[in-house]
Protein backbone atom coordinates (compact mmCIF):
# COMPACT_ATOMS: atom_id res chain seq x y z
CA UNK A 1 0.00 0.00 0.00
CA UNK A 2 1.37 3.29 -1.46
CA UNK A 3 2.07 5.63 2.23
CA UNK A 4 0.19 8.97 2.65
CA UNK A 5 2.04 12.15 3.53
CA UNK A 6 2.00 12.81 7.13
CA UNK A 7 0.93 17.07 7.84
CA UNK A 8 4.32 18.27 7.77
CA UNK A 9 5.32 20.47 11.17
CA UNK A 10 5.70 24.22 11.43
CA UNK A 11 9.34 23.84 10.60
CA UNK A 12 8.72 21.60 7.51
CA UNK A 13 6.60 23.95 6.29
CA UNK A 14 8.45 26.81 6.40
CA UNK A 15 11.11 24.24 4.65
CA UNK A 16 8.92 23.62 2.25
CA UNK A 17 7.88 26.95 1.40
CA UNK A 18 11.26 27.71 1.12
CA UNK A 19 11.71 24.89 -1.16
CA UNK A 20 8.81 26.46 -3.83
CA UNK A 21 10.02 29.91 -3.72
CA UNK A 22 13.36 28.22 -4.74
CA UNK A 23 12.34 26.30 -7.24
CA UNK A 24 9.85 28.86 -8.92
CA UNK A 25 12.66 31.52 -8.46
CA UNK A 26 15.46 29.23 -10.32
CA UNK A 27 12.94 28.70 -12.98
CA UNK A 28 12.88 32.39 -13.70
CA UNK A 29 16.85 32.36 -13.29
CA UNK A 30 17.49 29.44 -15.69
CA UNK A 31 15.31 30.38 -18.60
CA UNK A 32 16.30 34.13 -18.72
CA UNK A 33 19.61 34.11 -17.27
CA UNK A 34 21.53 30.99 -16.99
CA UNK A 35 20.82 29.69 -20.15
CA UNK A 36 22.31 32.96 -21.98
CA UNK A 37 25.43 31.22 -21.00
CA UNK A 38 24.85 28.51 -23.32
CA UNK A 39 22.55 29.95 -26.72
CA UNK A 40 23.02 32.66 -28.57
CA UNK A 41 21.70 35.97 -26.69
CA UNK A 42 19.81 37.02 -30.19
CA UNK A 43 17.61 33.95 -28.33
CA UNK A 44 16.41 36.23 -25.10
CA UNK A 45 14.44 39.11 -24.64
CA UNK A 46 16.39 42.58 -24.63
CA UNK A 47 15.46 43.15 -21.12
CA UNK A 48 17.04 39.43 -19.63
CA UNK A 49 20.40 39.80 -21.14
CA UNK A 50 20.27 43.89 -20.11
CA UNK A 51 20.31 42.39 -16.55
CA UNK A 52 22.59 39.80 -17.19
CA UNK A 53 24.76 42.44 -18.40
CA UNK A 54 24.43 44.55 -15.43
CA UNK A 55 24.86 41.87 -12.80
CA UNK A 56 28.04 40.76 -14.62
CA UNK A 57 29.34 44.47 -14.71
CA UNK A 58 28.49 45.08 -11.40
CA UNK A 59 30.10 42.15 -9.23
CA UNK A 60 32.08 41.04 -12.30
CA UNK A 61 31.16 37.34 -11.69
CA UNK A 62 33.94 36.09 -14.23
CA UNK A 63 32.14 32.83 -14.68
CA UNK A 64 29.13 34.49 -16.56
CA UNK A 65 31.61 37.07 -17.90
CA UNK A 66 34.07 34.21 -19.77
CA UNK A 67 31.12 32.27 -21.13
CA UNK A 68 28.83 35.31 -22.27
CA UNK A 69 31.39 37.40 -23.30
CA UNK A 70 32.47 40.34 -21.70
CA UNK A 71 36.32 41.43 -22.40
CA UNK A 72 36.03 44.44 -19.82
CA UNK A 73 35.30 42.08 -17.00
CA UNK A 74 36.91 38.68 -18.07
CA UNK A 75 40.60 38.76 -18.39
CA UNK A 76 42.30 37.54 -21.26
CA UNK A 77 43.82 35.02 -18.64
CA UNK A 78 40.84 32.91 -18.38
CA UNK A 79 39.93 30.81 -20.73
CA UNK A 80 36.01 29.60 -21.60
CA UNK A 81 35.17 27.93 -18.65
CA UNK A 82 33.97 24.33 -20.22
CA UNK A 83 33.22 23.25 -16.97
CA UNK A 84 31.13 26.41 -16.35
CA UNK A 85 29.09 25.70 -19.16
CA UNK A 86 28.60 22.10 -19.00
CA UNK A 87 26.66 22.84 -15.48
CA UNK A 88 24.96 25.23 -17.26
CA UNK A 89 23.86 22.24 -20.16
CA UNK A 90 23.14 20.19 -17.37
CA UNK A 91 20.94 22.82 -15.09
CA UNK A 92 18.98 23.56 -18.91
CA UNK A 93 18.21 20.18 -20.04
CA UNK A 94 18.28 17.92 -16.61
CA UNK A 95 17.41 20.03 -13.52
CA UNK A 96 15.06 22.76 -15.33
CA UNK A 97 12.47 19.89 -15.74
CA UNK A 98 13.28 18.81 -12.08
CA UNK A 99 12.39 22.09 -11.08
CA UNK A 100 8.61 21.71 -12.29
CA UNK A 101 8.23 17.96 -12.06
CA UNK A 102 9.34 19.13 -8.03
CA UNK A 103 6.48 21.79 -7.89
CA UNK A 104 3.98 19.36 -9.30
CA UNK A 105 5.13 16.54 -6.94
CA UNK A 106 4.97 19.20 -4.19
CA UNK A 107 1.19 20.36 -4.84
CA UNK A 108 0.16 16.69 -5.64
CA UNK A 109 1.76 15.27 -2.01
CA UNK A 110 3.43 12.83 -4.53
CA UNK A 111 6.02 10.76 -2.07
CA UNK A 112 7.77 9.59 -4.70
CA UNK A 113 9.51 12.81 -4.83
CA UNK A 114 11.75 11.91 -2.13
CA UNK A 115 14.56 10.42 -3.82
CA UNK A 116 15.05 12.72 -6.87
CA UNK A 117 15.18 15.00 -4.23
CA UNK A 118 18.17 13.52 -2.44
CA UNK A 119 19.61 13.20 -5.39
CA UNK A 120 19.38 16.80 -7.08
CA UNK A 121 20.38 18.56 -3.50
CA UNK A 122 23.10 16.18 -3.22
CA UNK A 123 24.54 16.87 -7.18
CA UNK A 124 23.73 20.72 -7.04
CA UNK A 125 25.54 21.02 -3.43
CA UNK A 126 28.47 19.17 -4.72
CA UNK A 127 28.54 21.29 -8.07
CA UNK A 128 29.01 24.24 -5.96
CA UNK A 129 32.29 23.39 -4.03
CA UNK A 130 34.28 23.94 -7.17
CA UNK A 131 32.33 26.72 -7.85
CA UNK A 132 32.97 28.71 -4.60
CA UNK A 133 36.74 26.92 -4.23
CA UNK A 134 37.44 28.45 -7.84
CA UNK A 135 35.73 32.19 -6.78
CA UNK A 136 37.32 32.50 -3.76
CA UNK A 137 41.17 30.99 -5.11
CA UNK A 138 41.91 31.87 -8.74
CA UNK A 139 44.20 34.67 -8.92
CA UNK A 140 43.16 35.29 -12.05
CA UNK A 141 40.20 36.52 -11.38
CA UNK A 142 39.82 40.68 -11.46
CA UNK A 143 37.47 41.03 -8.87
CA UNK A 144 37.73 42.77 -5.38
CA UNK A 145 37.02 41.14 -2.31
CA UNK A 146 33.56 42.62 -1.94
CA UNK A 147 32.77 41.58 -5.69
CA UNK A 148 34.24 38.07 -4.58
CA UNK A 149 31.96 37.95 -1.42
CA UNK A 150 28.73 39.25 -3.73
CA UNK A 151 29.16 36.76 -6.12
CA UNK A 152 29.55 34.03 -3.33
CA UNK A 153 26.42 35.67 -1.75
CA UNK A 154 24.33 35.04 -4.67
CA UNK A 155 26.00 31.61 -5.12
CA UNK A 156 25.72 30.01 -1.68
CA UNK A 157 21.94 29.64 -1.73
CA UNK A 158 22.23 27.10 -4.58
CA UNK A 159 24.38 25.30 -1.56
CA UNK A 160 22.20 25.40 1.08
CA UNK A 161 19.36 24.73 -0.04
CA UNK A 162 19.64 21.55 -1.68
CA UNK A 163 21.44 20.53 1.77
CA UNK A 164 18.21 21.46 3.08
CA UNK A 165 16.62 19.42 0.83
CA UNK A 166 18.27 16.75 1.30
CA UNK A 167 17.43 17.07 4.93
CA UNK A 168 13.90 17.17 4.81
CA UNK A 169 13.84 14.43 2.25
CA UNK A 170 16.11 11.97 3.87
CA UNK A 171 15.40 12.92 7.72
CA UNK A 172 12.55 14.79 7.90
CA UNK A 173 10.24 13.19 5.23
CA UNK A 174 7.18 11.28 7.30
CA UNK A 175 5.39 8.49 5.58
CA UNK A 176 2.13 6.54 7.21
CA UNK A 177 1.91 3.36 5.90
CA UNK A 178 4.81 3.59 4.13
CA UNK A 179 7.90 2.69 4.28
CA UNK A 180 9.41 5.20 6.86
CA UNK A 181 7.93 7.67 10.11
CA UNK A 182 9.90 9.88 12.31
CA UNK A 183 8.61 10.03 15.54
Amino acid sequence: MAGKVVKPTFKESTLDTLFVGYFVSHIIFTIFLDVQCIFPLEWFPKPAVELLGQVILIIKDPFLATTVGYPEVAPAKIPNMVWFQSMVWFEAFVQLPFFFWYLYAYFTRNINIRIPAIIYGSHVATTLIPILAELFFNPYFEQTQEQRLMTAAIYLPYFVIPLLLVYRYAVGFHLVNGTKKKQ
